[in-house]
Formats: C-alpha cells, sequence, structure tokens
C-alpha cells in the first residue's frame, strides 16, 4: 500500500526554540507527528538556509526535513519549475521579500510539490481537531476546503488543505499553470507601474490575493471537503470523518474577512481546557455567558462555540462553571435558529433521537 504524505510549508527563519511551546512554524507538524498512523509520512518543507536548524530541532522525530532549494535544484529541467526559479529571484531581489512575497512563494512551492509528490498539503497552523489517532484515506481527485454550499467562488473555498493523487496530477498541474500564469502577468504589471511611478502596492496585494482560489479552483476533477467556521478568526474544521483537522488562524489583527475575537473565545475554540479553568478560577465575576457575533454567527458564547467544534468535555466543564444552554446561535443570513444545547442541560426536553442528531451533526460522540 502507498504510504500517505502530509506536506508542510515554510517559507522565512526558525520561530519555535523549544518543541513543547512550537511556534507557527512548527505547531502543525509538531501536533500531527504523534497522532498519524504508521504509514503517513510527515514532510517539512523550509528554505535551505534554515534546514539545518529544523532538523536539528526536529532531530529523532518522525518528520522528514527538506530543502525548497534543493528540489528545485534537483528538478531544474522540469519546465514548472524554470519559471518557479525566475518568480524566485523577483520575490526576493532587493527591497522585495516581505511577507506577501513569502506567501506566493509558499503558495506555488505547495502546489508544485502536490503535483511532483502527490498526498496533502497543509499550513502549518493545521492541527488534529481532536487529541485521538489521525488517519488520512487516498482520494482519486484533487480535494480542497469549502466553508459553505453551494459554493461561492472566491469567498467559499480555501487552499488551508489540499489534496492530489499521486496516480492522477492533471488538476493540479492545470492549477500550477494557471497560477504561474496569472503571477507573472501581475509581476510584470508591477514593474511597469513602478517604472511609470504609478505603483500601488494595496491594489497589487488585491490582485493576486484570489489568484491560488482561482488556479486550485479549476474545474478538472476538483472535489470539496466541507468545514464549518463561526466565522472572524475562529478556527475553521473540516467536517469529516477522516482527517479530522482544524486550521488555526493567529488573531493578531482582523483581515478584511476575519475580526479577532476575545481571549476566553479563543481559548475555548482551542479547546484549551487548563487555561478556562484558571480563567474561571481567578475571577468569580466572569460573565461566562457573555456572547459576540462575526459575519456568519450571532449568540455566540463560550458553550456554543464548545459545542460547535465538538468539545464535549469542554462544553460540559462550562455548564458545571454556569453557562447558559438556553441561548441559541443564531446563523446571519436568516437568524434561523441553528444550534440548542437542552442535551447538554440536565432538564432536558430533547427526545432521544434527537439528541442523537444534535450530538451527530455537532461532533459530540457519547
Amino acid at each position: 500500500m502507498r504510504a500517505s504524505k502530509i506536506h508542510y510549508t515554510w517559507i522565512g527563519e526558525v520561530k519555535t526554540t523549544d518543541l513543547d511551546h512550537p511556534g507557527h512554524d512548527l505547531v502543525g507538524p509538531c501536533a500531527m507527528m504523534p497522532l498519524v498512523d504508521a504509514e503517513v509520512l510527515i514532510y517539512f518543507w523550509c528554505l535551505k538556509e534554515y534546514k539545518d536548524q529544523f532538523s536539528a530541532l526536529l532531530a529523532g522525530k518522525n518528520i522528514v526535513v527538506l530543502s525548497i532549494n534543493a528540489l528545485l535544484v534537483d528538478k531544474k529541467d522540469n519546465e514548472y519549475v524554470a519559471r518557479i526559479l525566475a518568480l524566485q529571484s523577483i520575490l526576493f531581489s532587493d527591497g522585495r521579500g516581505d511577507i506577501r512575497d513569502r506567501v506566493t512563494f509558499k503558495e506555488v512551492i505547495s502546489l508544485l510539490i502536490l503535483y511532483l509528490e502527490g498526498g496533502y498539503a497543509f499550513d502549518t497552523n493545521v492541527l488534529p481537531a481532536y487529541n485521538e489517532k489521525m488517519h488520512f484515506p487516498s482520494h482519486p481527485a484533487f480535494h480542497m476546503a469549502a466553508i459553505d454550499y453551494p459554493v461561492k467562488k472566491n469567498r467559499d473555498q480555501d487552499v488551508w488543505a489540499m489534496y492530489s493523487p499521486q496516480i492522477d496530477s492533471r488538476h493540479v498541474q492545470s492549477a500550477l499553470e494557471r497560477y504561474l500564469d496569472c503571477i507573472e502577468q501581475i509581476e510584470y504589471d508591477r514593474e511597469v507601474a513602478v517604472r511609470g511611478k504609478i505603483f500601488d502596492y494595496e491594489q497589487y496585494k488585491q490582485n493576486i490575493l484570489d489568484v491560488i482560489i482561482e488556479a486550485a479552483s479549476c474545474r478538472v476533477g476538483l472535489q470539496y471537503w466541507f468545514a464549518r467556521h463561526l466565522g472572524g478568526n475562529f478556527p475553521v474544521q473540516l467536517h469529516l470523518e477522516h482527517p479530522k483537522i482544524i486550521k488555526y488562524y493567529a488573531n493578531s489583527h482582523g483581515a478584511a474577512d476575519r475580526q479577532t475575537i476575545p481571549p476566553f473565545h479563543l481559548m475555548v475554540s482551542k479547546n484549551d481546557m487548563s487555561a478556562v479553568k484558571e480563567l474561571l478560577k481567578k475571577d468569580d465575576n466572569f460573565d461566562i455567558n457573555f456572547s459576540i457575533e462575526t459575519e456568519k454567527y450571532s449568540g455566540i458564547t463560550a458553550l456554543n462555540v464548545a459545542v460547535f467544534y465538538g468539545y464535549q468535555a469542554m462544553a460540559m466543564l462550562l455548564i458545571e462553571q454556569g453557562a447558559d444552554a438556553g441561548i441559541v446561535l443564531q446563523e446571519n443570513r436568516n437568524q434561523s435558529a441553528l444550534l440548542t444545547h437542552s442535551f447538554l442541560s440536565p432538564s432536558s426536553q430533547t427526545s432521544d433521537g434527537d439528541e442523537a442528531v444534535l450530538r451527530t451533526s455537532f461532533g459530540i460522540t457519547t
């Protein structure tokens, strides 16, 4: 049986100094490593100047550290690699190399790796959703994440998790071609604008923002993994039996479509029981039922967060500490009642059948 591959790609310097508290660079691989099946191979791709540091950090771990630069040299005769090398020289030329340029390089390298190697490609802040064994099945078609149905172009799709079958690279090849075509044109237009002294950096970033989505969404056998997301900087969780993964955001700022979320809700969204217990222990007057609103939902209490993401033990803890199970999560589009928690309340009036449906739908199992 062909081993499943997981590819993490990091463009930049080493952020982690202690594997017990990994930074954005290694948080995903380190969390994934102890939970994957024996036949799963985890690859961490980085720039050559940081390979030795990452290799030393991960010594003795079941994570293979690989150099992106070595891959490009090894495959230099490949038509796409030649174009990527030319793009790399532009992105990291004098005065370049900011976070937007690094993201662009990371995106094209992720597509190239999927084209050459196949398997799963995850952002480095993609982790197991639960502390349980992880399975990574093979699929006959290219997959990417989507957070709504029917899928709306450039709004509901995302590429923090992708899969390409090793035996059929047609879709990802098409995506790679399309990505390179678009980026090369954008970079040409940028150079013209710079020379004409009319360059607008914000417009440049806007032009490039959705190129990866456009490229990955080409319709050669595309399939979606559907995900649940409360909006804002809340995590995005694949609604799958396997793999059960979740994407975390830094919550350091509000992107155009992701406002920041309060620390307490963030603790719950990360299923951090010890942090929640410590906060509640410190402050007897803490309002455990305060709610927030995102672009997607209103009535988002900490309990709603726990149940939405399937954190049963967290939900029970919050109820024991006084969380109100009667506050209903509302979907903003039509204000329909999405979720109640009567099945978690001692005074439950929910039928056994309804309870089973709710528990199944929101990932809570007995």
